[in-house]
This record gives C-alpha cells, structure tokens and sequence, in this order.
C-alpha cells in the first residue's frame, strides 16, 4: 500500500500510526492471556479440535512465532475483512458466548507480536487471507485492513479440516518467555485450567502436538491432576441484579471444596508447587465455562495465609452480569461493583474462615512435625549448663531493679528442670526461614517449609543419607537450636526485636541470593 503523510487538517477520532502501538500494552497479563483470546474465537466458531504451534523460526531479531489453528466454521471475506478491525464483530454486544466487543483478534494478535496473518475457509473452499503489519501502521503504510484475498495456506500448514481458521503470529517482540520451551509449559498450566470444562466437555487444544490435560483447582474433578478433594457444604445460590437500578436478575453460584490434606499434606514443598497447591489459595470465577480470573476475591477482611491453600472456591456467574462483575474486555479480571459486594462478602468470609480453622486442625491432628532425635537429645541433655532464659513476660517489662528480682527467681524455678528442644516443620505465616519460641519448658524451633532456606539447603542435607549425611544434619539442627537459644536468653526487650529483625532480613537476603 503506498505511504501516506499525516493530514494536517485530519481530525478523526484515531490517529492510528500512534494509537496502535499504545494499544498495545494494554489489557493483557501476558501471553497466554493474549493466546486465550484465540482459543475464545475458536470456540465461539464452534471449533471443536484447536492445535496450538510455539516455534523458532530460527529468523530475524525476534524468531518466535505461534499459530493458532482450528476446524471451526471458518469466516466468510467480509467477515474476515471484519474480524481484523479493532472493534469489527458480527457479535458485538452479544453476551450469550465468550467475547462481545470485537477487539480479541486483533488486539491480542498486535499485543505480542508485530505481525498478524490470518486464513479461513469454509466448505472445503480455497483460504481467504488478510494482515496487520505493525510497521507498516507506524510507517503510515497501512491505514485500512487490507481486502482478503484467495491465498493457499503455506506449505507447512495444514488444512485438515473441511472449514477453519488459522492465525500466525510473527515477529513476536513481546513474549512473557524467550524461549519456546517455558512459553509451552506456561500455556499448558494457563490453558489447562481456563478452559477446563470445554476439555471436559470433549474439546481437544493441542500444544506443539501434545494434549492440553484439563486442570481443576478445586481438585474434585475425577480427571484433574490433583483429586480426591470434596465439596465442602451446599453450593450458594444468588440472584442478582444486573445493575443498582435494574429489575433484571442473573444467577451467581458459589462452591467450596477441600483438598485431601492426610494424602497431600507430606509432598515435598517442590512437588506442591508443581501440582498448584502451594500458593493456590484463591477463587476462580468462571463465565460461560471459561475462566476469566482468579485471586482472593470477596472475602472481606479475611487475609489470605499459607493455610488457606488447602481449600479452594469457584465462582460461577451468567454473561448477563458482566457490568455487575466489572468483567473486562480481555475475559481476564473482575471488579465487582460495591452492591454486588455487599450480598456476597459475608457469606462467603464466613465460610473462608470456617475452613481456614477445619485445615488448622486437620494439621493438627495430622502432626506432621518431625522430630530430630539426636540433636534434640544432645541439645536438651547439655542445656544445664546454659543460661536460664527469661520469660516474655519479664523481657517485656522496663528493666529495672525490681524486673532483676523477678528475673532471679524465674531463674531458681527454671533450674529445677532444663529445657526440652523441640524442631518442627510446617508452613508459617510470614517471610522468615524460622521461628522460635518458649512454650513453657520447652524451646520449639519451627522451620518454614516454604522458604529457601529449607528447599534449597535443609531439606536436600536432609536427604543425602549415610553417616556424613546425618552428621551434617545433626550439626545444622545445633547450629539452628543455639541460634535460638541465644535469642530466648537475651534478657532486653529491645535487643530481641533487633535480633528478630536481623533474622528476617537475613533470610529475605538468603531468599534473593538463592533465586535461579
């Protein structure tokens, strides 16, 4: 198309050689947020197999490119002369699918890469084909969608299916990953979970050739990755508004479930992670089948904790409560209005704060603390000759003559029996590697099993085995017991809270150190 200098009297709405590229930092989390929207028009076409492409060209500064093909309906050329406008959509304003508002192809498409091509057919007819360059926009070489054109898929292309649609992606200059290899495991978790109930429901994504394996995160799905878990009470059941002023009702479900603590709660923190319980603590709120986001949502002042990972929520909504939820027009965030807060927050805080104290007690009853036999029992035999600490109670209390007193006599009632040690693991609230405390006669030093102190140091010197092995361990538990030791003994209020302060700081410095 020939080059085109910017009227100076040009005054329409858009002055697109600018806008595009601001465009395109918005709306999207990532890639796999940006390749989700492809997926939704895939499935809004009725596609039941979607085949998904991550590869290096092996060309040009930026050599990854993706594809997106499926075996929907395919696209008419006006349609597809449509589908390429921001804002162009024979469904605009529909709510009873996946999208609405016309912008997922291209603005998706533009968010990633620099270049977008797009073929479809339909009955088994030869492709229709039309782009957007990015440079081309910039350069003021493209102003309009070019017309679609007959044009064969390329070579490597396949058109397996009597209708469809593929969409490339090239010169792709602003992936979440570099390499090909952890873009695919990102999709693969992302896309696994969004649209999970299409995979359940028979669609099949492919990934670079691989299945795309549903994952649910409330884990009471037979075929999930993590199963077992069971619903936790009735599900609730809401009708709401669409609006402050309106008399139109949608309905709102909410479920709760609870992972099985006895079978998972012994993993290694690593394998936890890698299966979506650590750190999956949360709601997914799901329309139209399809995750459109997930996070810690109405539940009040209930905080999130560590504890809080082994129960899960899911919310269901109807596209007729888009405004009520705030849903955006990338499908990937929520911001629910005040009025729908209000019917919603109390009940689902009280039931978050019901199963927080049932997972509580479950560990509990569990007691998966270990014991350390030989370095508790050397550490409690010896304690004798040590300092005897003074009490919280005392250190908190001005220092003073009277204090001195007090802390005296302590020392005479303590001196009647040493202390036992005790070394527990178990996930902590808080950033630091571990915590101690004086639970009346007894030191309990508790090591958190989130932090790399304990999965990249601890827990490996843990597993090395043999008598060197033990040695090394029984030496690191000392070493940790006396640290310990020497906080219990400090007799200043204010020279404990230094030292705790210097313990957290340690271990977050430790954490950043022991990042990849």
């Amino acid at each position: 198309m020939p080059s085109r200098r910017r009227d100076q009297t040009d005054h329409s709405l858009v002055v697109l050689d600018r806008f595009i590229p601001s465009a395109r930092s918005s709306g999207y989390r990532g890639t796999s947020s940006a390749v989700a929207e492809l997926v939704d028009n895939a499935l809004q076409a009725w596609a039941r197999s979607i085949a998904i492409w991550v590869e290096d060209s092996g060309a040009g500064v930026h050599p990854i490119t993706i594809t997106v093909s499926d075996d929907g309906c395919g696209m008419k050329q006006g349609t597809l002369w449509e589908a390429l406008r921001f804002g162009g959509s024979s469904r605009f304003g529909d709510r009873s699918g996946l999208g609405c508002y016309g912008l997922g192809l291209p603005n998706s498409s533009l968010s990633q890469a620099r270049r977008v091509d797009v073929y479809s057919w339909m009955n088994g007819g030869r492709p229709v084909w039309s782009y957007l360059d990015l440079d081309e926009i910039v350069g003021c070489n493209q102003f309009e969608v070019p017309r679609p054109s007959r044009r064969c898929l390329p070579r490597e292309l396949q058109q397996s299916s009597s209708s469809g649609t593929v969409v490339r992606w090239s010169r792709c200059d602003r992936l979440a990953r570099k390499q090909p290899a952890s873009l695919v495991r990102d999709l693969e978790v992302f896309l696994g979970r969004v649209f999970r109930y299409f995979l359940w429901n028979g669609v099949k994504i492919e990934l670079n050739g691989k299945p795309v394996t549903a994952y649910d995160p409330l884990c009471v799905h037979t075929a999930s990755a993590v199963a077992g878990a069971h619903r936790f009470g009735e599900p609730l059941r809401y009708e709401v508004r669409t609006g402050e002023t309106t008399a139109e009702l949608g309905i709102v479900e909410v479920v709760f479930s609870e992972l099985p603590i006895a079978d998972l709660h012994e993993l290694p923190s690593a394998e936890k992670r890698r299966l979506g319980i650590s750190r999956g603590a949360g709601m997914s709120v799901i329309r139209a089948d399809r995750e459109v986001d997930y996070g810690w949502f109405l539940f009040g002042k209930k905080r999130r904790e560590n504890y809080d990972d082994w129960w899960r929520c899911e919310l269901r909504f109807e596209p007729i409560l888009d405004d009520a939820f705030g849903i955006s027009n990338t499908k990937q965030q929520i911001r629910p209005k005040d009025f729908l807060v209000d019917i919603l927050e109390s009940d689902l805080e009280a039931t978050a704060r019901i199963l927080n104290r049932r997972v509580r007690e479950a560990h509990k009853q569990l007691k998966p603390t270990k014991r350390l036999p030989a370095a508790v029992t050397r550490a409690t035999r010896r304690d004798s000759s040590l300092p005897t600490p003074v009490s919280r109670a005392v250190r908190s209390r001005k220092y003073s003559p009277v204090a001195r007193r007090v802390s005296v006599h302590q020392r005479g009632s303590l001196r009647e029996a040493k202390l036992r040690y005790v070394i527990n693991q178990e996930q902590t609230e808080g950033r630091d590697f571990c915590t101690s405390s004086l639970e009346g006669r007894s030191l309990v030093l508790t090591l958190n099993v989130d932090h790399p102190f304990y999965t990249k140091l601890y827990q490996p010197l843990a597993e090395l085995g043999g008598k060197k092995g033990d040695d090394l361990r029984m030496a690191l538990d000392l070493l940790l017991l006396a640290s310990s030791r020497a906080q219990i003994s400090v007799e200043s209020a204010r020279d404990s809270c230094v030292i705790e302060e210097f313990r957290e700081t340690w271990a977050n410095y430790f954490a950043v150190f022991a990042q990849q």
